[in-house]
């Protein structure tokens, strides 16, 4: 199941050269953070890209026409449904990433479908299979290259094969976790680099039995990139497997690799290395490997953050977050430094917000009075992104962070409540109160001169924190603290009162 590199590392050289003039871009040690990567997908999005994966019906057969195993020999078909469900788990992962998405390579999908009969009959998983007596040549010379990577003038592509008994878009679950290579080489991930590529434009596939076929087709420059696909090339710095930001935990498990694609012309350095930080808590990873010549490398989850994180070496992630650095890479001739840096936002796809309810959607309170409305996550055990409470009635009353909502003036007023995107209003009416008064900071009862002289106190004051009470009777122009110009209203109240 080990893909054929030699293709995809002179591929890669020949792109890091044209992308750009490194020199100008690299004077210093330089650190790309997560704030320089493609912008993180909310949960929701990702749960909605992986509910739209599957849309055919595969109680009926995953082909259009059958494949044969023995003689005569027969390629077969699979069911677009299903080719176009595999096109979107391939392009799931390359969203998830943040890569653009790659085409079907319509025309070659029989080559991979030779690739995959030809690797049934022998029932030996292999990128060079041995051709059956019985075979003939050329439908064998065709499943050979199904099976192992082509560099011919327009047709350069990586090899990649798997025994694997799923459904043909679940098998690209297992190219992406590549866990057989993890275990058998020491932590290749040279099919997940074959998909996720920045410079993969197109792919194809095949299928027969438990037998699967993948070929990943790439461009040589961003110019021809661009005329072969149907989408922009996006520059980023790096590339990583799990990726920035939210990444749903049924996607990874601790004996997988973790992998990085930095983008530039690098170059490795003795001291490269990935440290991993978990609760406060530092971890260098203890499997570190460079993938050939390309600027590429893989690393594990030391043992001590596996037993740290509660589970087992073959256990999923649990809901966590984890910075990673990556430090080593040389360009610039090797004379500046760059570090990558990070975070992973693992999450549990079952606990993410569907709904919320509201205790109250009408509330009633008198000027100067303050008050809450709980609210209820759904489904039960979800855990919320984000919870923002806004009003653009600030007339009328005011909404802290945490939800208090604190009336000011009589009226009516909506309080708005964004639970991860999810909106709900809450509508507030507000009453007078006989003992607030508007700009009576000595709480007298009156607006006079005194209040004014408060209020300019107040303003020259270094600390910058006034009591909510000060803000509420003494905030008239309604930003939120007490300044001169509340002090210049407030004797406009007191003049006009006598």
């Amino acid at each position: 199941m080990k893909k054929i590199n030699f293709l995809k590392a002179f591929a890669l050289v020949i792109f890091c050269s044209l992308l750009l003039n490194i020199s100008n871009v690299f004077a210093q040690d330089y650190l790309f953070n997560e704030n320089e990567i493609t912008e993180a997908h909310t949960k929701k999005e990702i749960i909605q890209k992986m509910n739209d994966i599957i849309k055919y019906n595969y109680n009926n057969s995953e082909y259009a026409v059958n494949p044969s195993i023995k003689a005569p020999y027969a390629a077969g078909s699979l069911q677009q449904g299903v080719i176009q469900d595999t096109l979107r788990s391939i392009n799931f992962y390359r969203w998830l990433v943040g890569l653009n998405p790659v085409t079907v390579k319509y025309d070659k999908m029989e080559r991979n479908q030779k690739g995959a009969v030809v690797l049934a009959a022998n029932r030996v998983l292999s990128h060079t299979p041995t051709k059956p007596a019985d075979m003939d040549e050329a439908f064998y010379q065709e499943a050979f290259a199904g099976c192992y990577f082509g560099a011919t003038p327009g047709d350069y592509y990586s090899g990649n094969v798997s025994l694997d008994s799923s459904i043909m878009p679940k098998i690209i679950d297992g190219y992406i976790s590549d866990i057989y290579n993890a275990n058998t080489s020491n932590g290749a991930v040279g099919h997940r680099n074959s998909i996720l590529d920045p410079l993969a434009y197109s792919a194809s596939f095949g299928k027969a039995g438990s037998y699967s076929t993948l070929s990943v087709y790439y461009a040589l420059s961003i110019a021809q990139y661009n005329s072969l696909s149907q989408n922009e090339f996006v520059v980023e710095p790096f590339f990583a497997y799990p990726s920035s930001g939210n990444f749903p935990r049924s996607l990874f498990r601790a004996n997988e690799c973790w992998s990085v694609l930095f983008i530039y012309s690098a170059e490795y350095s003795s001291s490269m290395k990935a440290t991993f930080e978990y609760n406060g808590k530092q971890y260098v990873a203890d499997q570190f490997m460079k993938e050939g010549s390309e600027p590429i490398v893989s690393f594990k989850m030391p043992a001590a953050l596996i037993r740290d994180l509660g589970i087992s070496n073959s256990s999923k992630m649990p809901a966590c977050s984890i910075r990673v650095k990556v430090e080593g890479y040389k360009v610039e001739d090797g004379q500046s430094n760059v570090t990558l840096d990070y975070t992973v936002n693992f999450f549990d796809e079952n606990n993410i917000v569907n709904d919320f309810t509201l205790s109250q959607t009408t509330i009633t309170l008198e000027q100067g009075e303050s008050t809450t409305v709980p609210l209820t996550l759904l489904p039960s055990g979800a855990v919320a992104d984000s919870i923002v409470w806004s009003t653009e009635d600030t007339h009328y009353i005011r909404v802290s962070e945490d939800g208090t909502i604190r009336a000011i003036r009589p009226g009516t007023a909506t309080v708005k409540v964004n639970v991860d995107g999810i909106e709900k209003t809450i509508t507030v009416n507000i009453s007078g109160n006989t003992n607030f008064l508007l700009g009576d900071l000595d709480r007298n009862g009156v607006v006079d001169a005194n209040d004014a002289s408060i209020a300019l106190e107040l303003y020259k004051s270094t600390t910058g924190e006034f009591d909510v009470e000060d803000i509420l009777r003494g905030d008239l122009d309604n930003n939120d603290l007490i300044d001169a110009n509340d002090a210049s209203l407030i004797l406009e109240l007191y003049k006009t009162n006598n």
